[in-house]
């Protein structure tokens, strides 16, 4: 029998879900000291969920003010707009 196909997670769901693990990561990576495999490991991490996070937001978010605040959400912290 096939796996079932997985489920695309609602849009706003998984703006959220990243928002939440780049927060922790960023947590973690500012705990961190400034040199270290370790840190530039959670950097590309980063930087992975930040692109990911971009392209749910341009490919479902079609307002330009509705992007803003969702970036806001992520790196600021702001209530979800969701």
């Amino acid at each position: 029998m096939p796996p079932e196909p997985k489920i695309a997670p609602d849009p706003k769901t998984e703006l959220e879900e990243l928002a939440r693990e780049y927060r922790h990561v960023r947590a973690e990576h500012e705990r961190e000291g400034v040199e270290g495999s370790w840190r530039r490991r959670q950097e590309a991490r980063l930087a992975r969920i930040e692109k990911r996070f971009e392209s749910v937001l341009t490919r479902n978010m079609h307002d330009e003010d509705t992007r803003d605040r969702w970036r806001r959400y992520l790196y600021r912290g702001n209530p979800s707009p969701g």
